[in-house]
Order: C-alpha cells, then structure tokens, then sequence
C-alpha cells in the first residue's frame, strides 16, 4: 500500500491528459505556462478539434481559478510583437485550432491563488452556439513539453508593443 500515493498521481496525470471531448469538439493538451508567484497574467494553450460538419466560433472562456479569461493572439510585424484581444476564433467544419505560444492563447487575468507547476485548473470554454465544454489545464514550467524553441512571448514578459526577442 507504500505505492497508493505515488499510483493515485499518476491516475491524476493520465486523467488530465485524456482529451476532453464534448459532442463534436475535442480538446486537447491543454496547459498553462508557469510564471512567478505574483504574476497578474497567465497565459493558456490547447488544440480544440471540430469534428463536426459546420464551423464553430470560440467565443470566450471562464475560470474559477482566474478573474478574467479573454482571447488574444499574438503577431510578429517589422520586430515588433503586438498581442490583439479577438471577440472570437473560428474552428472550421472538420478541422483544428491550436492555441500556441506567439500565437492564439487564452490570456489569463487576476489569478485567484499563485499556481505552481504541477497544479490543474479547470477552464470552460464557451461557444458562438451557446455550447460550452470544459478542460483542466496543466500549469508547466517554461522548460516543459508543447513550448516553442525559447521564445518568450508570454504576458509577464512582453508588452503589447513591446519588440520581439
């Protein structure tokens, strides 16, 4: 029974993993970048698959975990990083959005507690179509698997007119 602790997170892990799946939408690898205890922005990422035969628009997203869930992407213009708030994405017919860093992202306001590597925090996601889905979001470190090759385009580190690194 040594093992029941060390089994049980590893239970844990491999729920939070499993895509979440609501009707024709899958959402998967979802995760949080890590950042310092005090940091009033967080910044999210995820692949949301339409399986669906007509397109749908994500249109917002909430957290208990969080003040403010918003969209944004970022873009790269002249050396320049700008980051947009969007009212929404579309999701084709039969396809994907991939929310990455330098690009789309859930901007994460007001955290409610500091999260530390290894924490879940669930976020629902809300839909054009008044369909809504939820997924837990894994908070990684900077280092960890799904981040780009060491660019720093979260929100603690970049400003909206900030140049690019």
């Amino acid at each position: 029974m040594k093992n029941t602790p060390v089994l049980f997170a590893l239970l844990l892990q491999f729920i939070a993993s499993i895509a979440v799946a609501d009707g024709d939408l899958v959402v998967s690898g979802a995760w949080i970048r890590a950042a310092p205890p005090n940091a009033p922005v967080l910044a999210g990422y995820m692949t949301i698959e339409n399986h669906s035969r007509t397109s749908k628009s994500l249109v917002g997203a909430a957290s208990p975990a969080f003040g403010d869930v918003t969209i944004h992407r970022t873009e790269h213009t002249d050396g320049v990083a700008r980051m947009t708030h969007l009212p929404s994405i579309d999701i084709a017919a039969g396809g994907k959005l991939v929310l990455q860093p330098d690009g789309y992202h859930l901007m994460l306001m007001q955290p409610k507690r500091p999260l530390r590597t290894g924490d879940r925090v669930p976020i629902e996601l809300r839909f054009a179509d008044g369909s809504r889905t939820s997924a837990l979001f894994a908070v990684r470190d900077r280092g960890a698997a799904h981040e780009d090759s060491g660019s720093h385009s979260d929100h603690k580190s970049m400003a909206h007119d900030r140049p690019a690194r």
